[in-house]
This record gives C-alpha cells, structure tokens and sequence, in this order.
C-alpha cells in the first residue's frame, strides 16, 4: 500500500499532524507534512504486507494539539 500526501495550504509545523492506521492498525504516528516536506511537496509512505480481502480501511486521527484535520492526496495497491 502506498499513501500519498501533499501539504495545500501554507501552514506551521504542528497545525496539522496525525496518525495513520490501516486495517485498523496503527502504522505511523505523529505524522506532520509541513515538517516533513512544507507546502505542495510529495510525502509517499509505503507499507508492505498488509492483507486486504474485499475492503481496504484507512484512517487519518488527528492529533489533539493540531488544529488542521489529516489530508490524503491519493492511495496505490500493488499486489505482493
């Protein structure tokens, strides 16, 4: 699975940050694209060997100090 992200507006560090969880299992933490990339770069995160039968469930939770809810610009499947 890969997840692609991209920060679209001009934001500090911090106003945005969350967790993301796949097959309800949390996979990354903490999560900041301004921090990590700042605005209108690419963040691709890959994870690999997760198990999707008929529904893939992806979760972004907010971090309780950010003021911005999660974004996700696109998602891949690649077959293992």
């Amino acid at each position: 699975v890969l997840l692609y992200f991209a920060e679209p507006d001009s934001l500090q560090p911090g106003e945005r940050v969350f967790d993301i969880a796949l097959q309800d299992k949390i996979v990354v933490t903490n999560v900041d694209l301004t921090k990590s990339t700042g605005k209108n770069q690419a963040l691709v995160k890959r994870f690999e060997g997760i198990r999707i039968a008929d529904a893939l469930k992806i979760s972004l939770q907010k971090s309780s100090s950010a003021t911005q809810h999660p974004t996700l610009s696109g998602v891949e499947l690649i077959a293992e």
